[in-house]
């Protein structure tokens, strides 16, 4: 058995030095040894080390290498395109995304061009990034344009209006401009009630009465508009939203726009993607205080008001012995919850990621559905426990990248393996809300790989920490186990889908700080248990 990784940090072999040039003469010979060596995350170690001497050299060096990066091609151009926007001078960089995207037309880059037209905003407005909008064919890059737009200074609410005088009439288009017009009304929010903001607010909500508007595009902006106005409704009638901005606060309460809650946070979706943490430690017991509840609960009463295991459904705590229990058992009662017309997905993630048995893709919320996948989760049982598992074993380490990797490209039949971006099945049949449970850090990723000890990385098994016998060959994870990798790509996965993200966190072990920096990628909640 092969020894594992026991942290996914970035292990630099660039030490200080006097001068700038030893430093990135230095970077640049880690540089090239990574990029010899087979596993993902070593090329990662390298690119960052070289992009971190800030050097303008190094900006050379990788751009040249973004168009002939090895596979995962869209892995690692997310990762390429952090590093030339993150580690380099803006003045600077600009010109390097500026000669990239001229060579990189095609939608597949579209997390560049959203990248470069951000830096070309703050550094020269609004105008050459309007210009890259109306010369783009492709619609994922036009509305890249759209949405980098907004991140600059406030401007061009008077171009966008004019764009939804007559939107487009295909469903991608119009949901791709609607996410661009939403999001930049969002940021701008403290703008509410200045003419210029409030005409095309308007101009917005009258788009819930038009024929091209499919009802995905309905669901996401009201979304928006209930963080907008700070309302809990998710009314999909443009009537009630514009009685709100007469009285600047809509007291009324709509919730045709929810489809079921978990963990009683409400989702306010068609089609919800549940990504579950199945490593070993969700098989951690759950305190006597919660273990031992007994019975069914339903609503609590007015002394249990306070209570953080309160669920609305009835959960059957005699079955709850540990986390995983605690967890299962709120999907099952999710899943019965849904209403008709939506649509489901079960991701389980441990080492692995995929789709639990008897879910063949997004599917639709039938007895029939709920009741297999149901069934699936029914059959999940431990395994044997060791002196590093104590409570026994489930899925392994923590992939968390994974599942969400597969939540965003979960379409109407199977996942999408790559662009799921991009992929405009992904993005009109896959999942609108998506609700992601954990217990822990990641301690996984994908594009994991055997290949020999290198010698930089401290030995054991990452799950539990326990120390390993250094051997000649590990088993490397891939680069999405560190939470800013993984943060970056998830952006780069909402950038269009504009999935509502929801967050729960079981156990002490929970990093709170960057789940809720997820959850707010989506627009969502997060909820904790301190277990």
């Amino acid at each position: 058995m092969n020894a594992r990784l026991l942290a996914s940090f970035v292990f630099l072999v660039v030490p200080s030095f006097a001068n700038a040039q030893d430093d990135f003469r230095t970077a640049f010979a880690y540089y090239k040894t990574c990029l010899d060596r087979p596993p993902m995350l070593a090329k990662t170690r390298g690119r960052e080390a070289l992009a971190r001497t800030a050097d303008p050299r190094a900006a050379k060096i990788l751009a040249k290498r973004y168009r002939s990066l090895e596979a995962p091609f869209d892995r690692n151009r997310s990762i390429m395109v952090t590093l030339l926007n993150r580690h380099f001078k803006p003045s600077e960089s600009v010109i390097t995304f500026q000669k990239l995207m001229k060579a990189s037309r095609g939608r597949k880059h579209a997390w560049l061009w959203f990248r470069g037209l951000q830096l070309q905003a703050d550094q020269f407005g609004g105008e050459p990034v309007l210009a890259a909008f109306d010369k783009a064919r492709d619609p994922f890059l036009k509305y890249a344009a759209l949405q980098a737009l907004f991140d600059g200074e406030y401007q061009g609410m008077e171009a966008v209006g004019a764009l939804l005088e007559e939107p487009p009439t295909a469903k991608l288009e119009h949901f791709l401009l609607m996410g661009a017009v939403m999001e930049g009304l969002r940021t701008f929010k403290r703008r509410l009630g200045t003419k210029e903001y409030d005409r095309t607010l308007e101009a917005a909500i009258k788009q819930f009465d038009g024929e091209e508007a499919p009802r995905r595009s309905k669901i996401m902006m009201a979304r928006y508009l209930g963080k907008i106005f700070n309302s809990k409704s998710r009314s999909i009638r443009g009537a009630s939203w514009l009685r709100q901005m007469k009285a600047g606060r809509n007291k009324e309460f709509a919730n045709d726009g929810y489809g079921t809650s978990f963990f009683n946070i409400r989702a306010s979706g068609d089609r919800i993607a549940f990504v579950i943490d199945l490593s070993d430690s969700m098989l951690t017991p759950l305190p006597d205080k919660v273990r031992k509840r007994g019975g069914v609960t339903g609503v609590p009463d007015k002394k249990k008001k306070n209570d953080p295991f309160a669920s609305e459904y009835k959960i059957p705590w005699h079955k709850v012995k540990n986390r995983f229990d605690l967890a299962r058992e709120n999907i099952k009662a999710s899943l019965y919850s849904l209403k008709k017309g939506k649509s489901f997905a079960v991701i389980g993630f441990g080492e692995k990621a995929s789709l639990l048995p008897g879910c063949s893709g997004m599917i639709p919320a039938t007895k029939k559905n709920i009741k297999r996948v149901i069934r699936a989760l029914n059959t999940i049982k431990p395994g044997p426990s060791r002196t590093d598992r104590p409570y026994g074993t489930l899925w392994g380490s923590t992939n968390l990248h994974g599942g969400l990797q597969r939540a965003f490209g979960v379409r109407r039949k199977g996942v999408v393996a790559t662009f799921e971006n991009t992929d405009e099945k992904a993005l009109l049949q896959g999942a609108d809300t998506i609700f992601v449970l954990s217990d822990g850090d990641p301690t996984w990723s994908d594009y994991d790989l055997v290949a020999p000890n290198y010698g930089e990385d401290t030995i054991g098994d990452p799950e539990s920490r326990t120390p390993m016998e250094t051997g000649t060959e590990l088993h490397y994870c891939g680069p999405f186990r560190d939470w800013e990798r993984l943060l970056d790509d998830a952006e780069r996965m909402n950038l269009f889908r504009k999935a509502e993200i929801h967050c729960i966190g079981i156990g002490k072990g929970v990093q709170r700080k960057e789940l809720k920096r997820l959850a707010d990628l989506g627009l969502g909640q997060t909820k904790f248990f301190d277990l």
